[in-house]
């Protein structure tokens, strides 16, 4: 089951890059989820994708990224409102080419509509090397499904 949920995390990373930039500063145009990365302002085009695995469940992915190369990634293993533990690798930052899997954190689903989904997040995460990166704040509002 966690190859799984890494394979679905890989495919959201890849597909959830694209967005335009803004007029500066971090982030794209669209700027449909925010965060604070380590304090500082953060924001990127996401959407989000539910992938049904029959009888193990189903996953659905939350992705965000931006032009300078940055993303978040959230994932539960579900598809309903309600508040769900980060720990164990189900989010992550990814800044040039590191990613920080989280160690803690908080994902709530205010609302799972048909094709839209709200909610908050704050998580904590570390690189391979021990690094570690604050991610708090962050909300998402009618995000579409991809």
């Amino acid at each position: 089951m966690k190859n799984l949920i890494f394979i679905f995390l890989a495919f959201s990373f890849t597909t959830f890059t694209s967005c335009s930039k803004d007029d500066g500063g971090s982030g794209s145009g669209d700027c449909s989820l925010e965060a604070k990365i380590d304090g500082a302002d953060w924001c990127g085009s996401a959407n989000f994708n539910v992938l049904d695995l029959g009888i193990a469940g189903t996953i659905t992915s939350i992705g965000a990224g931006n032009t300078d190369m940055e993303a978040v990634s959230l994932q539960f293993m579900d598809k309903t409102t309600g508040t769900y533990d980060l720990a164990g690798k189900l989010a992550s930052y990814t800044e040039n080419g590191t990613a920080y899997q989280s160690t803690s954190g908080t994902l709530t689903i205010s609302k799972f509509e048909g094709d839209k989904i709200s909610g908050t997040f704050s998580f904590e995460a570390a690189d391979l090397n021990g690094n570690t990166v604050s991610v708090t704040g962050g909300k998402f509002d009618n995000l579409k499904k991809q």
